[in-house]
This record gives C-alpha cells, sequence and structure tokens, in this order.
C-alpha cells in the first residue's frame, strides 16, 4: 500500500511481490527493512496512515487524474492533516530547534506528507473541489499549513550540517523528505492564494505571511543547494499576500532578518542583494556564451560521440539557469514596485541601494520573461500587468521628477 516505488529499493519490493499469503511475517520484516532505510517508524505506522499512503499512490497515478474526490474524502484528509499536525505539534517537533539531528520520520511526519500531497492534487485536478469547506470541523488548514511550514523551514535551513558520514546519508534522505513537504505546503498556499473564497482568511492567519519571506531569505542564504521551486513558489506566494495585505507586506520589507550568522539586514535589503545576484549572474550566462560563440570553440571528442552532444547539453543548462534566474528577477521586480508604490520617501531608499544601471538590467530581464509568458500563456493576466507596472514603476526610478 506504500509507495514502495517511490522508497526506492526494487529487490525488496520484488521480494515481496513474490511471497505468498501465508508469509504476512516475512512481509512485514521486508516492509521493516525498507521502511528503515528511509527513516521510517514503522512500529508506528497504522492503519490509518496505510490508508493515507494508499490514497497518496492512488492520486498520483493515471486513474487519480480521472478520479472525483468525494466530500467524505476531502473532509478524511482535512481531519488526518489536523489530527497528524497535532500530534507533531505534541511532540515538540514544530520548533525552531535548528540543531535538532532526529533520524527518524515519525507515522505523524508521514501521514502529513501523504496527506498534503493528495490535496495539492486534489486541488489542481479537480475544479470542482468545494474550498470554501477546506476547514475541518476540528481543525483549520491554513493554521495547520503555517505551523508545518515553520516545522520543514527548521530542518532544511539548518546552521549546522551534520559531519558524520554516517549521518550524513539519513540527513539527506530527510531533507528530501522535508523539502517534498515543504513543496506540497507552498503549492496548496500557492492554488489557495488565488480563490477569492479564501481573500480573507489569508489575512487573518497571524505568522504566515512572516514565515513566507523567512522562508525566501533562508532558501537563498540559508542553503547549500539551489532551491529554484521553493524561491519562486514563495515569491508568488508573497505578491498574492501583497494584494491581500499591503501593510503588513511593508511591515516586513522593513523588518530586520538575518540572512547568515553576523549580517541582519532589512529584508527588502535581502530582496535587493538577491535581485542583484541573479542579474550578475544571468551577465556571466550570456558572456560566457558569447566568448564560446565567438572563439568557436568545440568540446573534445574522442570520435565515438557526437562532438555537438556536450555543447548542445552545456547550452540547455545555460538556458534553464537563465529562465531561473529571470523569472526571480521578474518576480522581485514586481515586489520592488509594490513597496515603491506604497510611499514616495521609499524611492530615496532604493535609489541608495539599487543603482540605474542594474535598474535597466531588470527591466531588460523582465522585458523578455513578459514576452515569453505572452508567447507561451505561462503567467495569468494579473501576473502579466503587474509585471507590466513593473518595468513602468523601474523605468521611473531614476526619471528626474
Amino acid at each position: 500500500m506504500l509507495n514502495t516505488n517511490e522508497l526506492g529499493n526494487e529487490s525488496i519490493v520484488s521480494k515481496l511481490s513474490c511471497l505468498r499469503g501465508e508469509e504476512y511475517l516475512s512481509a512485514i520484516k521486508l516492509c521493516q527493512e525498507l521502511f528503515s532505510r528511509k527513516n521510517i517508524d514503522f512500529d508506528a505506522v497504522d492503519v490509518l496512515t496505510l490508508c493515507c499512503s494508499s490514497l497518496s499512490n492512488l492520486s498520483c497515478n493515471k486513474t487519480g487524474e480521472k478520479y472525483k474526490y468525494k466530500p467524505s474524502t476531502l473532509n478524511f484528509i482535512l481531519g488526518m492533516t489536523g489530527k497528524a499536525t497535532q500530534e507533531i505539534v505534541s511532540e515538540n517537533l514544530v520548533a525552531d530547534d535548528e540543531n535538532d539531528t532526529s533520524a527518524i520520520v515519525s507515522a505523524p511526519s508521514h501521514m502529513v506528507n501523504q496527506c498534503l500531497q493528495i490535496l495539492e492534487h486534489m486541488l489542481t485536478v479537480d475544479p470542482d473541489l468545494p474550498c470554501r469547506t477546506l476547514d475541518h470541523e476540528d481543525f483549520s488548514l491554513l493554521h495547520c499549513l503555517t505551523r508545518l511550514f515553520g516545522w520543514c523551514m527548521s530542518f532544511l535551513f539548518k546552521k549546522n550540517h551534520l559531519e558524520e558520514n554516517h549521518l550524513q546519508r539519513v540527513e539527506k534522505s530527510l531533507s528530501s523528505f522535508h523539502l517534498a513537504t515543504l513543496l506540497s505546503i507552498l503549492k496548496i498556499l500557492s492554488i489557495l492564494s488565488f480563490n477569492p473564497d479564501q481573500y480573507d482568511t489569508f489575512t487573518n492567519i497571524r505568522g504566515l505571511m512572516e514565515k513566507v519571506m523567512i522562508c525566501i531569505l533562508k532558501a537563498y542564504y540559508r542553503s547549500d543547494e539551489k532551491h529554484f521551486d521553493i524561491l519562486v513558489l514563495a515569491l508568488e506566494l508573497m505578491i498574492n499576500f501583497f494584494m491581500k495585505n499591503k501593510k503588513t507586506f511593508v511591515l516586513l520589507c522593513l523588518k530586520k532578518f538575518q540572512i547568515n550568522c553576523s549580517e541582519n539586514v532589512h529584508s527588502i535589503e535581502a530582496l535587493l542583494k538577491i535581485l542583484t545576484n541573479s542579474l550578475d549572474r544571468i551577465n556571466e550566462i550570456k558572456a560566457k556564451s558569447l566568448s564560446r560563440n565567438s572563439n568557436g570553440e568545440q568540446p573534445e571528442t574522442d570520435g565515438e560521440h557526437n562532438p555537438d552532444d556536450a555543447d548542445m547539453k552545456s547550452v540547455l543548462e545555460a538556458a534553464d539557469e537563465d529562465m531561473e534566474l529571470s523569472t526571480i528577477v521578474s518576480f522581485i521586480s514586481i515586489l520592488l514596485a509594490f513597496f515603491l508604490d506604497t510611499k514616495m520617501s521609499f524611492l530615496d531608499f532604493i535609489r541608495d541601494k539599487f543603482s540605474s544601471e542594474k535598474a535597466n538590467e531588470a527591466i531588460t530581464v523582465s522585458k523578455k520573461v513578459l514576452q515569453f509568458a505572452s508567447i507561451t500563456g505561462g503567467m495569468p493576466a494579473t501576473g502579466i500587468l503587474l509585471l507590466r507596472h513593473a518595468i513602468r514603476k523601474l523605468g521611473r526610478l531614476y526619471t528626474p521628477t
């Protein structure tokens, strides 16, 4: 019932499939071995956990794409999400303890992970889902997501990483688990933030908007890995939150956060640094590409492989990174325009931190993203309007008034 293929051990999966009905004990031992390799607390797995795992697997295959979820299924998933979140809180797993080295994925943690994946799928594929009933009678979904948001970040963006080799494998496995959970949380929040029925609800969840800002800063400044998907989803959420609560956004921009071990800066300054660094990296990619073309460089080949393969791979990787960085630039440009819209006095503050040269570069990149989005339809109409406004706003940043 659990997604054994996802857990990634084909030998155990093949053994399980060969077992006859009377050999339950052997099956249990094999499952226990399988779960232990993924650091799941097998002894705490119960029938409800298995049910959620089965439903999660169903939602991920072709059958799930056509399945219309009943209100009772939605109610069950919401109830299990709330129950598991409550258990995680009671176990003191939701805390800002960045030195926590727990190596076990508890049953409630696994339950939450599965339920959020199901809920994400339900909201994505079923347009008739009754979004007004997303609060269970005993639990508030958005309050649960807010608590779980902090729980995932406290593990993913630690100050101190484990050094022992045998624990590095465990941490990598757990990071993958928490990363998948955080992505589901962000995607669910993103979907709900576009829903008119949730307009007022989002503004009343204390700490949620601040956690999104912290997520943006930690994903960029406190992680050894590139988390483009997290960064873009969180930036998109911040844009949607501004549309609902401008005052809180401005207060967050002026609030100081620690972006590394010794530096505390206003979050708007941290966003400007991300913007500047992204523009610099785009320029590096462009310069490298021009240099390669002007010099007519060809990759070395042993005669057995197509000499264009390595070059094509390099070009595609550079194009992917360029598009990722361009998306980040355009989203932060929108947030920057929001900030400038709120108060005239912020104009000098931004001019002091952001040069006219970088402003022009941001405009050029944003225009490229806008053109691409207009052709592909990859951005909603509201997003296109906001990006156009950001381009105009940045264009006036150094215009004499």
